[in-house]
């Protein structure tokens, strides 16, 4: 299968698909400085993809406190949302 796209979330996370999925991979490198792409997880959607990254990122997260924590997903679903939403709907 070939990869139909590759895009880029965030410096650390990338969204890429085959024929039959969307694939979250994290951007990583080696204790020999060589960069790869670790794959993270196959979804059947691209919001399930990007649930994906959100998961990720608040697994990695330095929250020290709930409240801290629903702030830094707040921030990530806004994030999210300003790079979903189409160029034509943000000239409105």
């Amino acid at each position: 299968m070939r990869d139909t796209f590759n895009i880029k979330v965030d410096d650390d996370y990338t969204i890429r698909s085959d024929d039959l999925n969307f694939i979250l991979g994290k951007n990583m490198v080696s204790e020999q400085g060589n960069q790869y792409e670790r794959t993270i997880g196959y979804y059947s959607s691209i919001e399930n993809a990007l649930l994906g990254f959100v998961k990720q990122r608040t697994l990695a997260s330095n929250a020290t406190s709930v409240a801290e924590l629903i702030q830094e997903i707040r921030e990530l679903n806004a994030y999210i949302k300003g790079i979903t939403v189409p160029k034509l709907a943000q000239k409105k």
